[in-house]
């Protein structure tokens, strides 16, 4: 057991008020507090707690799954302390991980910005990625960093064999394009998946990931038009609605799912609304996992 899992403790309000125990639980969750590369609007770093706090105000019955979400065994392990800079994220985060795999656990990671995702991913090493996101994330250095938040799926991609698909993608630069198709990631953009509907991109999706036995997926929360979500680090118009990112998202968590994350959500900029839209997709996520994981009980 690593030193950092061992710092962890329990906050003292949990999300969604759950209070298993590590040992019992199916579902272990943890904070990343971090946003030092952000280049737009930081605040992400307060997104955990803020999330926590408005968890307990909301109604976790998922009518989708008929599965209420308090009563999981889903255990908040608390945050991590002490991110100094992106390199220490993503070792702390690789760190927690692996001692959440071992465990037998599914992780649950909130952000804080999308660095950690370079973390987790390297930890579970998954057969595919998904992430839900405005941005490819796939420049090779961006305002003179190279592990960053707009770079770190490049890094990601650059070391790890792994099917990647980027879901509501709208702003990209050429370079991260000419990338994405040498490297064979499946960008599809928001405009392309509403012309589709949500129907049909859930089938290719399957289909595309049909082969991998193993599945992660991120969702960073500027895939939604900034309507249902403005308090985000980097928001970009045209984006999807929420119904649409749920739908496709249930359609794909499954058995197979060894970690998912939730990101960039920005408290200061938020009037209540985002937050309200973060837990959603967190709790239908979870639902999800849990109808699967329970449907042979």
């Amino acid at each position: 057991m690593s030193d950092v899992f061992e710092e962890l403790r329990q906050p003292y309000v949990t999300m969604f008020d759950t209070t298993c125990p590590f040992e019992e639980c199916r579902y272990a969750l943890f904070g990343v507090p971090f946003d030092a590369t952000s280049t737009w609007r930081r605040g992400s770093r307060y997104a955990p707690m803020e999330l926590r706090r408005v968890s307990r105000e909301i109604d976790s019955y998922s009518v989708r799954f008929g599965v209420d979400v308090r009563e999981l065994p889903l255990c908040d392990l608390g945050d991590l302390e002490k991110l100094s800079d992106a390199g220490v994220v993503i070792k702390t985060v690789s760190e927690v991980c692996q001692r959440i795999m071992r465990a037998g656990k599914l992780a649950v990671v909130v952000g804080g910005e999308h660095t950690l995702t370079l973390g987790s991913v390297s930890a579970l090493k998954p057969d595919a990625l998904v992430y839900m996101d405005a941005h490819l994330d796939l420049r090779d250095e961006f305002k003179g960093l190279r592990l960053s938040h707009a770079t770190f799926m490049r890094r990601l991609t650059e070391y790890l064999d792994l099917d990647v698909v980027a879901v509501g993608v709208r702003a990209v630069c050429e370079e991260e394009l000419e990338y994405a198709s040498e490297r064979g990631i499946w960008v599809l953009t928001s405009v392309e998946a509403r012309r589709l509907g949500v129907e049909e991109v859930s089938k290719r999706l399957r289909e595309r990931l049909s082969d991998a036995s193993s599945l992660y997926v991120s969702v960073d929360l500027d895939v939604l038009d900034p309507a249902y979500a403005p308090a985000v680090g980097n928001p970009e118009a045209e984006g999807l609605d929420n119904w649409f990112v749920l739908e496709l998202l249930c359609s794909i968590l499954d058995e197979r799912v060894v970690g998912i994350d939730l990101c960039e959500y920005a408290p200061p900029y938020d009037d209540g609304s985002t937050a309200v839209q973060a837990l959603k997709i967190l709790l239908e996520s979870l639902a999800a996992l849990e109808a699967r994981a329970c449907s042979g009980c």
